[in-house]
């Protein structure tokens, strides 16, 4: 194990917790799917407008093409899109079905709803893909296999009809006789991949790829990127295969699809006009720390946090693989808030589309810490020199 030192004490830490300036969450809307408003509207009312779309999808293409959108609003995760929509940056969100009841089921945005697109173009085939076509062979025969032992079945009532974001994948033992499956996700796409709330990767394509490395005898091992970045990260050779993604011909010039595991229907996501309530007084006001004492606090995975949580704010720490998703979180509901440290997210709340953020300093005397750079135990000329 590397050992690492610290010098020279450049600044003290305060922990802190952002926060999601809102009242109190309505309660969740009970059933798993939305209202389809499909007597009022049409798909055709939504032409000419502003669209919310993924960085990397076929959606950018499709609200030009399809819709003739007036502009296209490009975000890194699902969540951004639906957000966008919410807060009126955008008009609507193109996405896929399943993908939209699992980020609207929860309740946190209300007056969003969504429309499904009735073009059979539109209809999409969900697939992995590698660069290898021997691995296609051996992933398509793994799919025929679950598909015939109700294996894939129970994977998809799992995370298509009944998803929880707590939910994590089962037990699944993996060999390392023929080596290291190397697996490229974006873990900000629930039901498919993300974060759970234990700090592991959960979702059909985590669950799918551990059960893939069991059938090839394999270990595993996931990289995390954004969604653009999948099909490049195969091309180049640096991961061996790379989780679902919508089948086209033209992605086809560039990787090998295994067979379909998912079909998708894609639908609008809008807001409806029964979002006409006052601005809400922050819920923020007169809490102080001790507020989040037995509530989920997030934290980025790998830090200090969660010991922090845990023994000073005496909450229950959530993981998350970067701020940014933490943060999203807070949005939702899902968590009571995220924990960093005061420099940092007094540059976070300040950027633009963060007015909706408050954060909450915990005292110094209750915890501080020093920051400082780190190099290797024995590179002691280094540190002179810095210091």
């Amino acid at each position: 194990m590397k050992k690492v030192i610290t010098f020279s004490l450049i600044a003290v830490m305060f922990v802190l917790l952002v926060t999601a300036c809102t009242s109190e969450r309505e309660e969740q809307l009970q059933g798993e799917n939305r209202k389809i408003q499909t007597n009022d509207l049409s798909y055709t009312d939504f032409f000419g407008k502003r669209f919310a779309v993924m960085v990397g999808s076929v959606f950018d293409r499709i609200a030009e093409e399809t819709f003739n959108s007036a502009e296209n609003l490009v975000y890194n995760s699902i969540i951004d899109e639906i957000i966008a929509v919410n807060i009126g940056r955008a008009d609507a969100a193109l996405m896929d079905n399943v993908v939209a009841m699992v980020n609207l089921s929860g309740g946190d945005f209300p007056d969003l709803e969504t429309i499904i697109v009735p073009l059979e173009e539109l209809d999409f085939a969900y697939s992995v893909f590698s660069s290898n076509q021997e691995l296609i062979d051996k992933y398509n025969e793994f799919l025929a296999q679950i598909n015939e032992n109700g294996i894939y079945d129970e994977m998809y009532n799992r995370w298509f009809m009944d998803f929880d974001q707590s939910r994590q994948i089962p037990d699944i033992e993996l060999e390392n006789r023929n080596g290291v499956l190397t697996a490229a996700i974006n873990a900000s796409y629930p039901p498919f991949a993300f974060l759970g709330a234990n700090g592991l990767w959960s979702g059909f394509d985590i669950e799918q790829f551990y059960r893939f490395a069991q059938f090839l005898e394999m270990d595993i091992v996931f990289h995390d990127m954004e969604f653009g970045a999948l099909l490049p990260y195969i091309v180049s050779g640096r991961a061996d295969i790379a989780s679902s993604i919508y089948v086209t011909e033209e992605r086809k010039q560039s990787v090998i699809f295994g067979d379909p595991n998912y079909i998708s229907k894609t639908v609008i996501v809008f807001k409806t006009d029964a979002s006409d309530s006052s601005t809400p007084v922050s819920a923020y006001e007169a809490r102080d720390y001790t507020y989040f004492a037995g509530r989920r606090v997030g934290m980025r995975a790998g830090t200090i946090w969660d010991g922090i949580i845990e023994d000073y704010i005496k909450g229950t720490p959530a993981f998350y693989n970067d701020m940014s998703a933490g943060v999203e979180d807070v949005r939702r509901g899902r968590i009571d808030g995220h924990i960093t440290d005061l420099s940092t997210v007094r540059v976070f709340v300040a950027m633009p589309d963060n007015e909706d953020l408050e954060y909450i300093a915990v005292p110094a005397e209750i915890f501080s810490a020093p920051m400082a750079a780190v190099t290797q135990l024995n590179n002691h000329e280094l540190i002179n020199r810095f210091n």
